[in-house]
């Protein structure tokens, strides 16, 4: 599914996978963002047939920030939001992922400042 026509960017396990090539994702992490975010919504659920299940793979939130111009990839959300999503799975293939995001993004840009 293409994220962006819906408003929404991946997180974590998704966001790992396009941003490094090295996570294959088990579960689905969307941010939505509040522009028309529940009309936006709506569609999704109906045009992928999504139900609510509390165990699903699937875990929809709001996007709670507005950085128009950092965006590596239209589809993810920042390195950063990446990383942190990541670490506090503590799932030990999600922690490797985050440590290559942190060393191609992150740390790169730290050193850069």
């Amino acid at each position: 599914m293409d994220i962006t026509n819906y408003g929404a960017q991946w997180g974590a396990e998704v966001a790992a996978e396009k941003l490094t090539g090295y996570l294959r994702p088990h579960a689905l992490t969307i941010y939505l963002h509040k522009e028309q975010g529940q009309k936006n919504l709506t569609r999704m659920v109906a045009e992928h047939k999504l139900r609510a299940d509390a165990q699903g793979d699937i875990e929809i939130l709001d996007a709670f920030w507005e950085f128009e111009d950092e965006k590596p990839m239209p589809e993810t959300v920042q390195p950063l939001l990446a990383y942190a999503d990541l670490i506090a799975t503590l799932d030990p293939r999600n922690l490797e992922a985050a440590k290559l995001i942190n060393d191609r993004y992150i740390a790169t840009t730290d050193a850069a400042a």
